[in-house]
């Protein structure tokens, strides 16, 4: 539920690779703004890149199912446009499809593979190596969209699962790693082994899911 919920400015959804600018009240309406009959508009620079880097969308889901057939397939193009979430199941079978998936998506020219959750079944998201929550961060900033802010420090990043890892890794911020985090991005975050640039570009982060 959202009853009293403030109205922010932006809201970055779809790990990363959708970013929605709620609308505001008329004047003289008390009306929340999460219950107006006018949708949250998509931000449009931010679309344009994800419709340009992201490509075919059928082709891609086919490629994902083709390639790894266990996987449970979900989403269309008017709930995920730029993604393809997926379920990943850890089973006798498939006792390595995780990090098969990772493996994937590491060694793919254009596209990132977000793992996320904890235990034998996880979520997967496919998307294009553009987008993960830390470059919606960036690409708002660059914007002025955090207004009266020019100084990254200001920003304050909070998180509690995989595909919030690339929000940490933006430069200059401040982050917070909520108390009932999964293990995953904890070990993740304060890892000490070192990431290839390659690695980095392509972890597994990448604000609601």
């Amino acid at each position: 539920m959202l009853i009293g919920f403030a109205r922010p400015d932006f809201m970055v959804c779809g790990v990363g690779t959708e970013i929605y600018i709620p609308c505001a009240q008329p004047d003289g309406d008390q009306t929340p703004w999460y219950d107006l009959p006018r949708l949250p508009e998509p931000e449009p620079d931010w679309a344009a890149k994800m419709s340009k880097e992201f490509g075919d969308r059928d082709k891609l889901r086919d490629e994902v199912q083709s390639r790894f057939p266990s996987l449970e397939v979900h989403g269309s193009v008017e709930h995920d446009p730029y993604r393809i979430p997926c379920i990943a199941k850890v089973t006798p079978e498939n006792p390595n499809i995780l990090e098969e998936l990772q493996a994937w998506g590491d060694a793919h020219p254009a596209l990132r593979v977000i793992i996320s959750g904890v235990g034998e079944v996880r979520f997967v998201d496919v998307c294009s190596v553009h987008a993960d929550k830390g470059l919606a961060v960036e690409h708002l900033f660059a914007r002025g969209a955090f207004k009266g802010i020019s100084d990254k420090s200001r920003i304050l990043m909070a998180g509690d699962s995989g595909n919030d890892l690339r929000m940490f890794m933006v430069s200059g911020v401040r982050s917070v790693i909520v108390g009932n985090s999964q293990p995953q991005l904890v070990e993740e975050r304060w890892s000490a082994r070192p990431r290839s640039p390659r690695r980095a570009r392509r972890s597994r982060a990448g604000t609601g899911r």
